[in-house]
């Protein structure tokens, strides 16, 4: 069988299955890190350490359930073996393999995977946190038509260097948009196949998209939905700021069911070295879009991007 070649979240994976929602990989390096393939996946594991509704964990494995879709083992965090229920499409195995997999791989490859999109500014990463329905998604895209490239969207990966700065992972996936967002971000032009059958959500290629090296962590911004009418920037102190970076790790109860904690803390101290955590309160209303961006821009000239530890 054909394998498709895609560099998500800066891991290089080969897929039985197409991923609507990532863009090829055409490298000259042809040769992957995962590979994601057809084949029966027990409906539990035995002897499982932890064990949640969606998923159970064994030492170097983590099996993934997804009622009405199918069933997702991952081994040693490079390979997902995939066996999805009877009648369901691959576009829907391929949306789960893209994101809640993608997340839990990642997780057991022992990288930090924090729930937020970025972009790339001045030669560094600005991601944005917060719960779903945030505007995450819908904010780096009208970001991306300012110019500013796409580095991930809803699950980045930070690693750290040999002195201990964290890196932001490029992607090469598309966003997630409903048709409100589209068109309040202009990207008409972008848009792809719908992410599932049942969703109002849509794949779209931002106006620009990063597909360089990894990126230098500068900063992270926290979106809250609020009652104002133009967005409000403000410095998280750090006792909140490490709360908010656990809390915003890519499927937190995995973390926490699976001993990472400690982990995700330590990683967490040395973040918040480097990147400054801001609270940006914002209201719904996506014609602010503009001014929002305006507001960010205002804040990022006061702020001296390096790559240095902070004082």
């Amino acid at each position: 069988m054909t394998l498709h070649l895609y560099r998500i979240c800066g891991v290089v994976v080969a897929s039985e299955i197409e991923l609507a929602g990532s863009l090829p990989f055409e490298g000259a390096n042809q040769s992957h890190d995962v590979i994601m393939r057809w084949g029966e996946v027990p409906q539990t594991l035995l002897n499982a350490t932890a064990s949640r509704p969606g998923w159970d964990a064994h030492g170097d494995h983590f099996l993934v359930r997804a009622p009405g879709i199918g069933r997702f083992l991952l081994k040693r965090g490079q390979e997902v073996v995939f066996e999805l229920e009877p009648g369901v499409p691959e576009q829907a195995g391929a949306a789960y393999l893209q994101g809640t997999v993608m997340g839990a791989l990642l997780h057991q490859r022992g990288g930090i995977v924090l729930h937020a999109s970025g972009i790339e500014a001045d030669g560094g990463a600005i991601l944005f946190a917060g719960a779903s329905g945030e505007g995450k998604s819908t904010l780096v895209a009208a970001l991306s038509t300012r110019g500013y490239p796409v580095v991930c969207d809803d699950v980045s990966h930070v690693t750290f260097d040999q002195e201990g700065r964290p890196l932001v992972s490029s992607d090469a996936r598309r966003l997630k948009l409903t048709d409100e967002s589209i068109h309040a971000t202009g990207l008409e032009t972008g848009r792809r196949e719908a992410v599932l059958a049942n969703t109002d959500k849509t794949y779209v290629r931002p106006a620009k998209h990063w597909t360089g090296s990894d990126l230098p962590l500068r900063s992270i911004y926290l979106l809250r939905l609020a009652a104002v009418n133009d967005a409000v920037v403000a410095p998280l102190p750090s006792a909140l700021a490490l709360n908010a970076l656990r809390g915003n790790a890519h499927r937190p109860k995995i973390v926490l069911h699976t001993g990472q904690l400690p982990r995700y803390f330590e990683a967490s101290v040395k973040i918040l070295e480097y990147a400054p955590v801001y609270v940006v309160d914002r209201g719904r209303d996506l014609s602010k879009l503009a001014s929002t961006i305006d507001i960010l821009e205002a804040h990022w000239r006061t702020r001296p991007w390096t790559a240095r530890k902070r004082n």
